[in-house]
C-alpha cells in the first residue's frame, strides 16, 4: 500500500506542477488583465508552500514532499512575479527611461 500511495503521490505532484503552465501562459500574454487576479491569495499560498517545504524538509525530512513544497512555492513565486509584472510594466518601462522593451508577450503558435 505504502508503494502505491508513492507512485500516487508522484504522479499528483507532477499533474499538479503541470496545472500551473496555464496560467503562466496567459501572464505572459501583452493583452493580459490581471486586475481581478488577487495578490493575498497568491501571497498566502506562497507562504503556505514555503512552509510545508520547511516541514517536508526539516521536520519529516521527506525528500519528495520537500521537492513538491519547494517546485510549488517557485511556481507560485513565478506566478505572483508575472502578476506584478504585467500590472506595472508600463512604470517599470517609464522608470528604465524607455530603454528596455516592454516584456515579451508568449506567442502560442498552435
Amino acid at each position: 500500500m505504502k508503494n502505491l500511495f508513492t507512485m500516487i503521490y508522484t504522479i499528483v505532484g507532477i499533474i499538479g506542477v503541470l496545472g500551473y503552465i496555464p496560467q503562466i501562459k496567459e501572464l505572459m500574454k501583452s493583452d493580459c488583465d490581471t486586475s481581478g487576479i488577487s495578490l493575498q491569495s497568491w501571497y498566502m499560498w506562497i507562504f503556505a508552500s514555503y512552509v510545508t517545504y520547511g516541514y517536508a524538509q526539516f521536520a519529516v525530512k521527506d525528500a519528495m514532499f520537500a521537492i513538491t513544497g519547494l517546485v510549488t512555492a517557485i511556481l507560485i513565486t513565478a506566478v505572483r512575479a508575472l502578476i506584478l509584472l504585467r500590472r506595472h510594466e508600463n512604470e517599470i518601462y517609464a522608470f528604465l527611461g524607455g530603454r528596455a522593451a516592454p516584456l515579451p508577450a508568449y506567442k502560442s503558435y498552435a
